[in-house]
């Protein structure tokens, strides 16, 4: 996020900012997988907290995964609309989640959602499934 982003709100400043952003989804994902296994070999967590589901978030998922420590993932669907994704993303790379958390308490909890009939009108289409793009995604990741 921006530094301005940060000041506007008065957030304090991360602990450790892994400096990688914007580019393609591949450079995003591969250059968030190196920093943050530099991050494992410093810090040594038991537990790694994700939020979201974003390029980041299976990037550090993936790492954590790799790297044999439990993955704790939050809010997973609610930005892409898909809340068949945490799912499938926990299918995909062997997850057996130990935390549960149940996001339909507190009543009200701010639901992000992605409404692509925009894209769809201008002839706009996947060419690729969902569940294919991740066991992609993941496998090369994994292998390389």
């Amino acid at each position: 996020m921006s530094k301005s982003f940060f000041e506007q709100l008065e957030i304090p400043e991360a602990d450790i900012n892994l400096g990688v952003g914007s580019g393609t989804h591949a450079e995003q994902v591969g250059n968030t997988m190196i920093e943050f296994e530099k991050v494992f070999k410093t810090e040594k967590p038991d537990w790694v907290v994700v939020v979201g589901d974003v390029n980041a978030i299976l990037a550090c998922s993936i790492t954590a995964k790799k790297e044999k420590i439990k993955c704790c993932h939050i809010e997973a669907g609610l930005r892409s609309g898909d809340m068949a994704m945490p799912e499938k993303i926990r299918i995909l790379i062997g997850f057996n989640g130990e935390v549960i958390f149940d996001l339909s308490k507190p009543d009200g909890t701010m639901r992000k959602t992605t409404d692509i009939s925009a894209l769809r009108k201008l002839g706009y289409a996947h060419k690729i499934d969902l569940n294919s793009g991740l066991r992609t995604t993941y496998n090369h990741y994994v292998n390389y």
